[in-house]
């Protein structure tokens, strides 16, 4: 009976033990992470200024869309179809 109170507590004990120690390993993986958080929110920030800038250094020019079907033949049909001739 008594040797089994001992074995119970020795088993508490290094319970107890290894619960402190993934306590502190959750609180370091806390800090890192809320670094690392900073870390990438700075660097975002500046990504941002940097495109901010950009952007206004670059007059805004309307970009014209592409035409479908730019080649020679396309370019007669739609010749005709905009004078009104068809063939």
């Amino acid at each position: 009976m008594l040797f089994r109170f001992f074995r119970l507590t020795t088993r508490v004990r290094d319970l107890e033990d290894e619960v402190r120690e993934l306590r502190s390993g959750f609180k370091q993986i806390e800090i890192e992470w809320a670094d690392t958080f900073d870390k990438v929110r700075s660097v975002l920030g500046k990504i941002a200024k940097r495109q901010q800038r950009i952007d206004a250094e670059q007059p805004s020019e309307p970009t014209q869309p592409e035409l479908v079907g730019s080649d020679p033949v396309s370019q007669q049909i739609r010749a005709l179809r905009g004078s009104g001739r068809h063939a």
